[in-house]
């Protein structure tokens, strides 16, 4: 993917969950080392951006 590329317009139920994900990241990071339970949910939430990145890219828009 090049660095040029464009995406969709994001919806605000899709802005919302960005939002929500990074809160829920910032919340986790210092917990990583100690806690296998955190660094799952972390997995889960680099899943979720990746997710909605290509959903951007796939269909223009949020699917959930």
């Amino acid at each position: 993917m090049s660095l040029d590329h464009t995406h969709a317009p994001m919806t605000p139920r899709l802005r919302l969950r960005l939002w929500w994900l990074k809160r829920l990241e910032m919340l986790l990071l210092p917990r990583r080392r100690n806690s296998d339970f955190a660094t799952a949910l972390l997995k889960w939430v680099d899943t979720e951006y990746a997710r909605i990145h290509h959903d951007l890219h796939r269909d223009g828009g949020d699917q959930r």
